[in-house]
C-alpha cells in the first residue's frame, strides 16, 4: 500500500480545520468550566457539593475510554466527532438558558456534567485518534505542540475571559458563550474531509475486537507503565485543578474568582512556553529523561505552591508548574501515535486513558476531604508530594528505559 503524502502542516486544510475548530472550543470550555463550578459554589459554598459536580463529570469520561476504544476503531471518527460536539452543544445551551430564567437545581447541573463528560470523553478519542491520519508521522510532535500551543494561549486568555464575563454579565451568558464555541467547532468539522472505512473491516464482535485491542496494551509494557505514572500523578493534579485552587484563591489568597482564573492563566503561559520550544525541535531524543523530569519537576512546584501566602508568590509557582506539565504529557501522546498500529489506536488510547484518569474522580473526592477537614494548604502539599512520588516510581520502572522509536507501524488509508 502506497504510503500517503500529506502537505506541510501550514498548507494542511484538514490539520488547520480541527486546529480552528478545537481551538474556539477550547476556549468556550473555560467559559464553560468555570461558570459551572463558580455556579455550584455559590449555590451551595459547599466543597463537597462541588467536588460531586466534577466527579460525576470525570466517573464517564474514564469508563467511556474503556469501552468506547472498539467504536472509535470502527466507525467513522468525523460522523463521532461531529456528533458529540453538536450534542454538547445543546447540552451548554439548555443549562445557559436555564440559568438565565433562574432554574438551575443542582440535580440538573449534575446531569449536565455527567452528559459532557461522557460525550468528552468520545470525542476526545476521536480527535486523538485522527491526527495521525491526517499529518505525516515525523510532523505529529509538531501538530500535537501546535494543538497544545492553542490550547494553552486559550487557557492565558480564557480563565480571565470567563470570570470578567460572569463579573460582568453573569453565569448563564459564560454558559451560552461555551455552546457557541461547540457550534463554531461542528462548522469546522464539516470542512475536514475524512474518507469513510470501507464495509468488512473491524465486522467482528465488541468482545473480540475488545480483547484484541488489550491483548495488544498488555504487550507493550512501555505504554502500560507511561500510563501508570500519569495515572498517580492525576490523583494528585485532578484534586489541585477540581477543588484546591478554587478554595485556595478565596480562603487563602484573598482573590476571589480574579485569582482563581489568573491561576489557570500562568499555569497556561508555562505550558505554552513548553509547548513552543517542542514545535520548534520537532524530536525528543531522551523521552525518558523528558518525562521524569516533568514528573520531579510538576511535582516540587505544586509543594512550592502550598506556602504561598499572596498571589505574586503564586503564579510563580504554577507558571513553573506548567513549564514541566508538557514532557510528561505531549510526548507520551506522540510516543502512542507513533508507534501503535492505526486499526487498534482508538482502542489503546481507551484503555491508555481509563488507566490516566481512573484515579481523578479518587482524588477530587480526597481533595474535599482533604480541604475541609486538614485545610487546603496540607492537600496542595500532599498533592505535590504524590506527583514526586510518581516520578521517584518512573526511575525504577524497567519498562521505561529506552523509550526509542519502533518500527513504523502499518498506516491504513481509511479511517
Amino acid at each position: 500500500m502506497a504510503k500517503p503524502q500529506y502537505p506541510p502542516l501550514s498548507r494542511n486544510r484538514n490539520f488547520l480545520a480541527l486546529l480552528f475548530g478545537r481551538g474556539v472550543s477550547s476556549l468556550g470550555d473555560y467559559f464553560g468550566n468555570l461558570a459551572l463550578s463558580w455556579l455550584v459554589y455559590t449555590i451551595t459554598g459547599s466543597a463537597f457539593d462541588l467536588a460531586i459536580t466534577w466527579v460525576v463529570f470525570m466517573i464517564p469520561r474514564a469508563l467511556v475510554r474503556l469501552f468506547a476504544g472498539v467504536y472509535v476503531d470502527k466507525w467513522n471518527k468525523r460522523r463521532i466527532m461531529l456528533a458529540t460536539e453538536a450534542t454538547r452543544a445543546v447540552l451548554f445551551g439548555s443549562i445557559g438558558a436555564g440559568n438565565l430564567l433562574g432554574y438551575t437545581p443542582l440535580a440538573f447541573i449534575f446531569a449536565v456534567a455527567f452528559s459532557v463528560g461522557l460525550l468528552g470523553a468520545l470525542f476526545d478519542l476521536a480527535g486523538n485518534t485522527v491526527v495521525p491520519f491526517l499529518v505525516e508521522r515525523s510532523s505529529l510532535l509538531r501538530a500535537n505542540s501546535t494543538f497544545t500551543a492553542v490550547f494553552q494561549a486559550d487557557s492565558i486568555a480564557g480563565p480571565a475571559l470567563a470570570g470578567i464575563t460572569i463579573a460582568l454579565y453573569g453565569t448563564a451568558a459564560a454558559l451560552l458563550a461555551d455552546s457557541l464555541s461547540f457550534v463554531v467547532l461542528v462548522f469546522a468539522l464539516l470542512l475536514i474531509t475524512v474518507p469513510s472505512m470501507p464495509l468488512g473491516q473491524m465486522q467482528h464482535t465488541w468482545k473480540r475486537d475488545f480483547k484484541e485491542g488489550f491483548a495488544y496494551f498488555k504487550t507493550r509494557m512501555d505504554l502500560v507503565w507511561m500510563s501508570i505514572l500519569v495515572m498517580g500523578s492525576n490523583f494528585g493534579l485532578g484534586a489541585l485543578w477540581y477543588v484546591y485552587a478554587l478554595i485556595f484563591s478565596d480562603n487563602v489568597l484573598r482573590s476571589g474568582s480574579f485569582g482563581y482564573g489568573m491561576l489557570g492563566t500562568f499555569s497556561a503561559a508555562g505550558i505554552l512556553a513548553s509547548v513552543v520550544y517542542l514545535a520548534k525541535i520537532g524530536r525528543v531524543q531522551r523521552r525518558r529523561m523528558a518525562i521524569l523530569t516533568s514528573l520531579f519537576g510538576m511535582g516540587a512546584a505544586v509543594m512550592a505552591l502550598s506556602f504561598t501566602t499572596t498571589l505574586p508568590e503564586a503564579l510563580v509557582a504554577i507558571f513553573v508548574f506548567g513549564l514541566f506539565l508538557p514532557f510528561s504529557d505531549t510526548i507520551p501522546t506522540v510516543y502512542y501515535q507513533q508507534t501503535v498500529p492505526g486499526p487498534v489506536l482508538g482502542r489503546i488510547f481507551g484503555f491508555k486513558q481509563f488507566v490516566e484518569f481512573l484515579t481523578a474522580p479518587v482524588s477530587v473526592v480526597f481533595g474535599a476531604f482533604a480541604a475541609s477537614y486538614y485545610g487546603v494548604t496540607k492537600g496542595i502539599l500532599i498533592a505535590g508530594m504524590v506527583v514526586v512520588g510518581c516520578g521517584v516510581i518512573g526511575v525504577f520502572a524497567r519498562p521505561l528505559k529506552n523509550l526509542i522509536p519502533l518500527p513504523e507501524p502499518q498506516q491504513p488509508s481509511q479511517v
